[in-house]
């Protein structure tokens, strides 16, 4: 993967071809969205903007084939948050961009296919009753505001770690281990939950909500481990446990998130505090 980067970086006509390939070809789309979100973060959006100029074409081909705006949409998102974060340095910010940009995306796939998904939820929730049918629609579109947030931050995260990786050996290590929710946000996260859930929105919007706690308690685990000096192995069990046990371990982390960022964890557990 980092001799991909390095293929990239070395000009505009190597970023061009590795995103056409990805454009032309739906399987590899990620690997269009990480380069060019590379592009971004290292030569900013002037140089983005050459490339995106004909690496654009083949998805404005399906736009005009399906009148589906919503690969479009998702490729400028991951434009803008690759931007989001070059200009900020703060995840957090990216964090709450995404959260944003994730409902926007949602609510658009929602009008553009709103047959397709009605279809998917009678395939994947068939056999639920009818008075079940609104909660399952709910769920399901929850699932997919979740899937596009992950997508989005998947690449954003391989991106940033490629630029680290060629610029700044280490600094995406210690970058994300420093991320914790200003409390403001916090705050407001917990209040729109709270208000989704009073008027029935809680199963739709939910998971995207409690998105940025869940990465910010990711973030302090990897901190924990390095401040402690802990084996990778622990971070492997870590991330098993959260593979095979996350509606568990779900709350856990969310609750970890919350009382990071109000309380300061890492202040609390860091092994050369003054005692």
């Amino acid at each position: 993967m980092r001799a991909l980067a390095e293929f990239v970086m070395r000009g505009r006509n190597q970023a061009l071809g590795v995103c056409l390939i990805g454009a032309l070809f739906p399987p590899l789309q990620g690997l269009f969205y990480a380069v060019i979100s590379l592009v971004v973060l290292r030569k900013g959006m002037l140089e983005a903007g050459w490339v995106l100029i004909w690496a654009c074409l083949p998805m404005l081909g399906y736009f005009a084939f399906n009148l589906d705006i919503t690969p479009v949409y998702a490729l400028a998102s991951m434009v803008a948050l690759a931007y989001v974060l070059k200009i900020t340095a703060s995840w957090a910010f990216t964090l709450a961009a995404l959260v944003i940009f994730s409902i926007v995306g949602a609510l658009i796939f929602e009008a553009s296919a709103s047959q397709l998904l009605n279809d998917y939820v009678g395939l994947v929730f068939k056999d639920l009753v009818l008075k079940d049918a609104e909660q399952a629609y709910d769920l399901f579109f929850g699932m997919l505001a979740l899937g596009f947030a992950l997508n989005l931050l998947v690449f954003l995260i391989l991106a940033r770690w490629w630029q680290g990786e060629l610029y700044n050996p280490g600094g995406f290590g210690q970058e994300f281990r420093a991320l914790r929710i200003p409390p403001m946000f916090s705050a407001v996260l917990v209040g729109l939950c709270l208000s989704a859930y009073g008027i029935g929105e809680l199963v739709r919007w939910g998971q995207l909500l409690v998105l940025p706690l869940l990465i910010a308690a990711v973030a302090l685990v990897h901190w924990l481990a390095k401040d402690k000096g802990l084996s990778r192995s622990w971070l492997v069990s870590f991330y098993l446990l959260l593979i095979f046990m996350f509606q568990f371990i779900m709350p856990v982390l969310i609750v970890a998130g919350l009382m990071d960022s109000w309380f300061g964890l890492r202040e609390k557990f860091r092994s050369d505090r003054e005692v």
